[in-house]
């Protein structure tokens, strides 16, 4: 096993977990790999509008624009 970073060590000093959890991995996530490549196609191929894709998946037309963006589900 590697020794933790220092980043990491002072993540599990405060209680958190030493490694973020990504993705649909994440309890709170209310997305799937699936749903993220679906939302980038119809924006990107369908030209859909961010809000008629929020609107679709109940999130918040931010979270649509990250995700097109490439800023959150960059790993999808």
């Amino acid at each position: 096993m590697r020794k933790l970073t220092e980043k990491e060590l002072a993540r599990v000093r405060l209680g958190l977990p030493a490694f973020s959890v990504r993705g649909e991995r994440n309890p709170n996530a209310k997305l799937t790999p699936e749903k993220v490549r679906a939302i980038r196609h119809g924006y990107n191929v369908e030209e859909r509008t961010l809000a008629s894709i929020a609107a679709e998946y109940r999130i918040v037309v931010g979270t649509v624009h990250d995700i097109v963006a490439k800023r959150t589900w960059r790993h999808v």
